[in-house]
């Protein structure tokens, strides 16, 4: 294969409509996480920090889009830095309330006790 073919390659996956489609799904997805974040507040199931982590998910792509007013790198910046932070955050906090330990330090409520409040 030539890079002549490569590049007609490209150019025919970003006419499909399959790119079309994933190309709207990434900014969906972080207002999408809106609706997440206030279900997680709502829940009151995880402590700390950790609760408003998939808000900030949601919050990371207005906010960011607001800042680029002042400048385009301040928008891919602050972009990055804030879904970096936040969907780590939510990795650790799911891998840790699924840990015995997780749960004794009280990272999220086991489902059993809340079922007896």
């Amino acid at each position: 294969m030539s890079a002549a073919d490569g590049v007609e390659r490209i150019a025919a996956l970003l006419e499909s409509p399959f790119f079309g489609i994933c190309d709207a799904a990434w900014p969906l997805s972080h207002l999408f996480m809106l609706f997440v974040g206030g279900m997680v507040l709502g829940s009151a199931r995880i402590h700390g920090a950790a609760r408003f982590a998939p808000l900030g998910c949601g919050l990371a792509l207005p906010l960011s889009a607001a800042l680029s007013t002042l400048n385009h790198l301040v928008f891919v910046f602050s972009f990055g830095v804030v879904t970096t932070i936040c969907f780590c955050t939510i990795g650790v906090t799911v891998f840790r309330a699924g840990q015995p330990e997780g749960r004794a330090k009280g990272i999220c409520k086991d489902p059993e006790t809340l079922k007896d409040s």
